[in-house]
């Protein structure tokens, strides 16, 4: 554990039902750019480095939990009172530590740095809360943060519960708080259900600090929109497209050109070298490497893949688990499976299915094929419609080509099964025994031409249609 990180710890809130997602899942399960919204924000609070990371759950608290990792503790809200209730429940979690960070599940897009701020600001004896503030044009269902005439933070007042005046203040309160302890607890058993919604807000402890005569400090958020929570699909789609929109701007500033960028989609850990030209719609998923010079046309789906310089992805292509390197041209609606590898300057072409199978240097398949559990050597050439036919049932079988050899158009290749280096399988061959290197291996049955048959075919047709 990092020194300069204990004494601190964070607590995220996600026990809420979500019941405007119109959802059996639970709200924090959506996801969010491609990962449960609630992950996002255990990602960003551990880069803070606390001592402990606690998630309250309650509503799907199953599905939820089956979501994190060993290393988050998890506290249990069988009912749902508030958000000073759930935070009271996990008194009994804390040890040393002297300052709470308390965040919310539904704002997946909190800054590492507003963390660690708001737990150096609560780090000060003198203050019992530092909260997190940002300004909305229209704050419609956000807590209105009441100052008094110095400025001072006195207290927030929820949507629900605020006068028309209130109502006005555009200061709103995200949710984000960083706690004294053991202050806190004591503050929260002073806390009462005397409000619209009977619940324990958590919010009143504001203004018992104030009675307590400790400070109460704001840290505001210049990104405001950073902290917005979801409450609605409404919500999460207007979020996201704003996150991807300033993604792909991010990129284009490092030397990434993006054409249609408001329907291209980076979810995940993307990284993206110079001179790369991607094209929307195009949707990029979990961990994806693309090098510099690389081209991406449009409708294309990568997913956790690597592409090397220079590299073309044509259109309609799709990638998972793959790996192109310099030079190679996938596609048009190619598809590459898991444990697909082009290596350099291979071609696969069109409706070309790869899974699990090296195809190597300068090798083709051009059309229509399906090379699965299999090696292709390199300079190869594999005709339109070959097949290796892998599956028997029950069990998998590789097929290894050699090197410089010649698959003809419409082979079956039954594996287990060996084509040597340079060896030659003539079109509708079904092959089931290897081939020798250099050999020409044939299995169609010779061909048979019957004189004048198709004459007599169609004066027979004729008769018959009077």
């Amino acid at each position: 554990m990092n020194q300069a990180t204990v004494g601190w710890g964070v607590l995220i809130l996600a026990a809420g039902k979500g019941t405007r997602m119109k959802s059996v899942l639970p709200k924090v399960a959506h996801h969010f750019a491609g990962t449960p919204m609630l992950l996002h924000v255990v990602a960003r609070a551990q880069a803070a480095e606390p001592a402990r990371v606690a998630v309250v759950l309650g509503h799907g608290r199953d599905q939820v939990e089956a979501l994190l990792d060993p290393g988050v503790d998890v506290v249990h809200q069988e009912e749902q009172k508030g958000t000073g209730h759930a935070v009271a429940i996990t008194r009994e979690c804390w040890g040393d530590e002297e300052v709470l960070v308390v965040l919310s599940g539904d704002t997946p897009l909190v800054p590492t740095p507003l963390i660690r701020s708001l737990a150096e600001a609560a780090r000060d004896p003198r203050v019992g809360v530092a909260m997190a503030t940002m300004q909305l044009p229209d704050p419609h269902g956000y807590g209105r943060i009441l100052r008094d005439e110095s400025g001072g933070i006195v207290g927030i007042v929820e949507e629900k519960d605020a006068s028309a005046a209130q109502r006005a203040i555009t200061e709103v309160n995200p949710g984000i708080y960083a706690f004294r302890l053991p202050w806190l607890w004591h503050a929260l058993e002073r806390v009462d259900d005397d409000n619209v919604q009977g619940e324990l807000y958590l919010t009143d402890v504001i203004a018992l600090a104030r009675a307590d005569h400790m400070q109460v400090v704001g840290v505001e958020e210049p990104e405001g929109w950073l902290l917005s929570g979801i409450n609605s699909r409404q919500q999460l789609v207007a979020l996201e497209n704003r996150w991807m929109r300033q993604t792909v701007e991010a990129w284009m500033s490092q030397g990434v050109t993006c054409h249609n960028p408001e329907q291209i989609r980076i979810e995940g850990q993307v990284t993206l070298g110079h001179d790369v030209s991607l094209h929307g719609p195009l949707v990029l998923q979990g961990k994806v490497e693309i090098a510099s010079g690389v081209l991406v046309e449009p409708y294309c789906l990568i997913r956790d893949s690597r592409i090397g310089p220079d590299a073309v992805i044509h259109a309609y292509s799709h990638m998972e688990q793959a790996h192109v390197e310099a030079g190679v041209q996938l596609g048009p609606y190619a598809r590459l499976r898991p444990g697909a590898q082009l290596q350099e300057g291979a071609k696969v072409g069109n409706f070309v299915e790869i899974k699990k199978a090296v195809i190597g240097p300068g090798a083709k398949v051009n059309h229509l094929s399906y090379i699965g559990d299999a090696s292709v050597g390199a300079g190869s050439n594999i005709g339109a419609g070959v097949i290796t036919c892998n599956y028997d049932g029950y069990n998998k079988f590789r097929t290894e080509i050699g090197a410089g050899a010649f698959i003809g158009s419409d082979c079956q290749l039954v594996a287990p099964v060996t084509v040597g280096d340079g060896a030659i399988v003539g079109a509708g061959t079904t092959v089931t025994g290897d081939v020798p290197s250099d050999a020409l291996a044939v299995s169609r049955t010779p061909q048979k031409n019957i004189e004048g048959y198709a004459a007599k075919k169609r004066m027979q047709q004729r008769k018959k249609e009077g």
